[in-house]
């Protein structure tokens, strides 16, 4: 009936889709009616998948409106390219066009489009929106309008049309735009119509004389509710379909929510310590940039005096409540005992060190991989008693001068060696 171009406005520069009626049909007056019929229904719409109408008029003998443009592609177009969708896509454009439709019914009074099929539905190419448009043949129910459609004629498209349209029943709702969604849903999910390959009058004899259901040959990996919801949807008896576009919506929502993967989250047992559930994902994004999983070990084992690192344990999913998450961090280890001969002349004395704070020191620079190994912490000697004495008295010899110390001759160089020997020879005299 019309013929649609992309056009850009001289002003403003945005770009608009302009629809003209076909030159050939300017003089029947039912299609000028239900041309500018298309434009009024459109403008009182307001909703993110119905297009939208910002202009109606007449230029001469040429009648056109103005609607938005939406780069992208049909779903026929994405059909004929691709064949069957993954299912996630499926719902995904059901739910949207589910949503347009819910909202042309509640609409006062009530827009039933009547022409529900892949050529009019669009999918944008940048967000992947989906727009419902060409509502040429939309039916106000309730409304004192001037009758475009004849008695007993029918309006639409045969291939996806419900069987109360084809009768040209008076009772023709929003139920009859549920059946066509549910013929595109099918379509999406096998590649190819329900009717596809009929003549239009097989078409017509299985929708109005064929078994009481459609026999849908839907592959076997199809999920069983989602296979119930078509088979719902293209019900020939409009009483056992969705009521409204609104329970349909529900359906597919509990439908997509039970074909969304679940997380089963792992629990790590590291060194004792449980981390599970939304710790563990913490914990990853944690450990991500830091040292990895075995020098973790390391300096955990080393923190707590363990010989042997603690070696993880990866569980099924564990009941209870789970020690909260406690970060351990390498420590630097402190200036060692002497255990030997000195190699200086001055040595601290032994002081006791505190608990290791569990602090972690951001890297300088990203790591490289992503869990870039550190060096492992050696463990801190423990001194013995003797030790401790030898640096005790080396110390006092060297800060506190006194007659109990004997002083070195003021030529003489300092010799560690020397001066240790004589410390322990001290030490054996009785």
């Amino acid at each position: 009936m019309g013929v649609v171009y992309q056009v850009r406005h001289r002003e403003l520069g945005a770009v608009f889709a302009l629809k003209t009626l076909r030159a050939t049909l300017t003089e029947e007056t039912e299609v000028v009616g239900r041309f500018y019929h298309e434009a009024q229904i459109i403008a009182q719409l307001r909703h993110p998948n119905i297009v939208k109408v910002f202009d109606v008029g007449r230029d001469g003998d040429r009648h056109y409106f103005v609607m938005e443009y939406v780069q992208g592609r049909s779903l026929r177009e994405v059909l004929d390219r691709e064949g069957p969708l993954p299912l996630s896509r499926v719902l995904a454009i059901s739910q949207q066009v589910g949503k347009a439709l819910a909202y042309a019914h509640a609409c006062q009074p009530c827009i039933v489009h009547r022409d529900i099929k892949p050529q009019n539905i669009l999918i944008e190419d940048d967000t992947g929106r989906v727009v419902v448009m060409d509502f040429g043949i939309a039916k106000l129910l309730d409304a004192q309008q001037i009758q475009y459609t004849a008695n007993g004629v029918f309006i639409g498209t045969l291939t996806y049309g419900a069987p109360e349209q084809i009768r040209s029943d008076l009772t023709v709702d929003g139920r009859a735009d549920i059946f066509s969604l549910g013929l595109v849903m099918y379509e999406m999910i096998t590649g190819r119509g329900l009717f596809s390959g009929l003549t239009q009058q097989e078409i017509i004899a299985r929708q109005l004389h064929g078994s009481k259901n459609h026999m849908l040959n839907l592959p076997s990996q199809v999920p069983a509710a989602l296979h119930r919801l078509v088979a719902k949807a293209v019900a020939k008896d409009q009483d056992r379909r969705f009521a409204t576009a609104g329970e349909l919506l529900d359906a597919l929502a509990k439908v997509s929510e039970s074909n969304t993967p679940r997380l089963r989250w792992p629990v790590l047992l590291l060194g004792g310590t449980v981390i599970t559930g939304a710790g563990l994902l913490v914990a990853w994004v944690w450990l991500s940039g830091f040292p990895s999983l075995e020098t973790m070990r390391q300096a955990l084992a080393t923190w707590r005096g363990s010989t042997q690192p603690a070696q993880p344990t990866m569980l099924g999913d564990v009941p209870g409540q789970a020690t909260p998450l406690v970060p351990v961090r390498a420590v630097a280890p402190s200036k060692p005992v002497m255990n030997g001969p000195p190699a200086a002349a001055r040595v601290s004395p032994p002081t006791p060190s505190p608990a290791p704070e569990p602090i972690w020191k951001l890297p300088e620079s990203p790591p490289s991989p992503l869990l870039a190994p550190i060096a492992s912490t050696p463990a801190r000697p423990v001194p013995s008693p003797d030790q401790m004495e030898i640096q005790h008295y080396l110390e006092k010899a060297l800060t506190s001068p006194s007659d109990s110390v004997p002083k070195l001759e003021p030529d003489s160089p300092f010799d560690p060696e020397r001066e240790l020997e004589q410390a322990l020879r001290r030490k054996s005299q009785p």
